[in-house]
């Protein structure tokens, strides 16, 4: 076994015998691993060993960035380790290794395109003339992380990403974003131009509970009153009569189907609302973009005519629904049923491994992806002295009590814990609009700095507010439980404490009630599948932010009356040994001395 380290913990070997014996088997398994277990050492060394006996290749799956120096450094420790040599390589998305000043972040593909067709990338073009330095240069870059190699490219005049899949061809373990395999648009020009197959594949997802909603988000699709004005101005400017006209029809087409409340719209019901076959507006929008695109980077036509191709091709596991918004008319194809999907991917591979320490019950990923696996759950491997987890149910953000009132107390509570917490602490909120009620409130009442997430912050603004926390001696974070800080930023060593303001359940809203009605129908569990389960699972991920090696300590708050109700409270991690109280200062001021 190629493991990386000297010493292998009981939980790790546990792990590397039932993912060797999925490789063996040519199966499946669904792992609930929580962080510090070293998960990602104990089945890439059985993974690697696999590929290497058997001509296989690893693809380790992640939706972040910082993952991929994990897996290179641990890659890198078993070929020193055990003295072999095995090609690695990092890839992400196209867009993040353009070496291009000033790429536009959306419609990416089609600029990339329109420069590659045109000869305008200078990149691009030294690439595929076979520049002598390209050779050299991958021999230089195996088992660099993307960043590294998108730098030293670029630097070179070569295309990051031409280089880094050249490389992918000769690579035994592959570091990449879901999207080059779970996207149907990416995959197959992915896996032959890296010269690979999914029957000769083993497919790591890493942060797994991410893969259903990253799914659902790849493969829905919206048309906007928004979207439609920049279209026709843009179709204006170019003198485009024919698309100007179609655009019109949408128009027409969209404000039919759309009323002030939230509704199903049938797919038919939309097409025959257009005065033109949906298939020639598609066709006919598209090469107006084209056209565009022959004088700017990108063409607000072209998200058009991808809605109408999408709206076309999407059938089963699909709801579409209209509302009006300020904004205007919305129309949203939206996907419900990540498991078609990603059935091809598990059903073609050769074995997959899906880990993550929030997959919890992995039963209900297992079923949602549409896969026939084996599940497992492991235990923290921090000392349990080391949390004490509190359910303080004096407040609530259930609807029918929400009030003034109630947001003044929860203000009061977080005060209160927050002052028995020597160090920085986050607070999480089901939504934006819950946080800052309380906020208004909190603010009159702390003295201690406080940090507010805000929705779309930038990498590096994420950061910097991560690093003022991390600096303070006793900031704190108010965030919602959906957002970065709550579910995707890691925070080593930061939080001494995390409140978990109210219950974050999604509005029950038209697509809820898909979710609900989907898995009512296939599993029988649409309730806890569609509304319960999920919410749990941000409560955990929450909970996660605080003690993230075995040296942290910390309290998790449950400042929600609800999380005591059987329905939610069997829905938490077990280990946790959650105690219920109501006096909370003083079991706080005793657990840090």
């Amino acid at each position: 076994m190629l493991f990386p380290h000297e010493k292998i913990r009981d939980s790790q070997k546990e792990l590397m015998d039932l993912v060797t014996n999925s490789l063996q088997t040519h199966s499946h398994v669904v792992v609930h691993a929580p962080t510090g277990l070293g998960k990602t050492a104990a089945v890439l060394a059985p993974a690697i060993k696999t590929a290497i006996d058997n001509d296989l290749t690893v693809f380790f799956l992640t939706s972040r960035h910082t993952q991929h120096n994990i897996v290179l450094e641990t890659a890198r420790a078993i070929k020193n380790k055990h003295n072999i040599q095995f090609p690695c390589t990092s890839l992400i998305g196209k867009k993040h290794m353009c070496a291009q000043d000033g790429a536009p972040p959306v419609e990416f593909h089609d600029y990339c395109k329109h420069l590659r067709d045109h000869g305008e990338c200078h990149y691009y073009e030294n690439y595929m003339k076979g520049d002598v330095r390209i050779e050299l240069l991958k021999q230089q870059l195996d088992g660099k992380p993307a960043n590294e190699i998108v730098t030293e490219a670029a630097n070179s005049g070569l295309c990051p990403y031409e280089i880094s899949m050249s490389a992918t061809q000769n690579a035994k373990v592959i570091v990449a974003d879901y999207y080059y395999l779970f996207s149907d648009t990416i995959r197959d020009p992915f896996l032959s131009k890296s010269k690979k197959e999914l029957d000769k594949s083993i497919v790591i997802v890493d942060e797994a509970h991410n893969l259903p909603n990253r799914l659902r988000s790849v493969y829905s699709a919206q048309l906007s009153t928004k979207m439609l004005m920049y279209a026709v101005k843009e179709a204006k400017k170019f003198e485009l009569s024919q698309p100007i006209a179609t655009l019109s029809y949408v128009q027409d087409a969209l404000m039919a189907v759309t009323s002030q409340e939230e509704k199903n719209v049938d797919k038919a019901t939309f097409e025959r609302e257009l005065a033109i076959s949906l298939g020639e507006a598609a066709t006919q929008l598209s090469a107006a973009a084209e056209l565009v695109r022959e004088d700017q980077q990108r063409s607000s036509i072209s998200g058009v005519a991808r809605f109408l191709d999408a709206w076309q091709e999407r059938e089963n596991g699909f709801t579409r629904i209209s509302k009006q918004e300020e904004s205007g008319a919305l129309l949203r194809l939206v996907c419900l049923d990540p498991g078609l999907m990603a059935k091809d991917v598990f059903d073609q591979c050769y074995a997959s491994v899906l880990m993550s320490g929030t997959l919890n019950p992995p039963e209900m990923f297992k079923d949602i992806l549409g896969i026939q696996a084996k599940t497992a759950i492991y235990p923290s491997p921090f000392p349990k002295e080391n949390r004490k987890v509190l359910l303080v149910p004096l407040t609530t953000t259930k609807y029918n009590k929400r009030s003034n009132d109630m947001y003044s107390s929860i203000a009061s509570h977080c005060d209160s814990i927050i002052q028995n917490i020597p160090g920085p602490t986050a607070v999480f909120f089901p939504s934006y609009a819950i946080r800052n009620a309380v906020l208004g409130y909190f603010s009159k009442l702390s003295a201690r700095k406080i940090m507010i997430e805000q929705s779309g912050m930038s990498t590096n603004e994420k950061q910097g507010m991560l690093d003022q926390l991390a600096n303070s001696k006793d900031g704190v974070l108010f965030g919602v439980s959906a957002g970065s800080f709550g579910e995707g930023v890691d925070m080593p060593g930061v939080l001494k404490g995390v409140i978990i303001a109210g219950l974050p359940l999604t509005r029950p809203d038209l697509e809820t009630q898909g979710l609900i009605d989907l898995y009512q129908s296939k599993f029988g569990k649409g309730w806890e599948y569609g509304y319960t389960l999920p919410a749990m699972s941000k409560v955990t991920q929450n909970a996660g932010r605080c003690i993230r090696s075995e040296t942290d300590k910390g309290v998790i708050v449950l400042l929600e009356e609800r999380f005591g109700w059987p329905t939610y409270k069997q829905s938490l991690p077990k280990d946790w040994n959650i105690e219920i109280t109501t006096d909370y200062e003083p079991i706080i001021k005793e657990f840090f001395g």
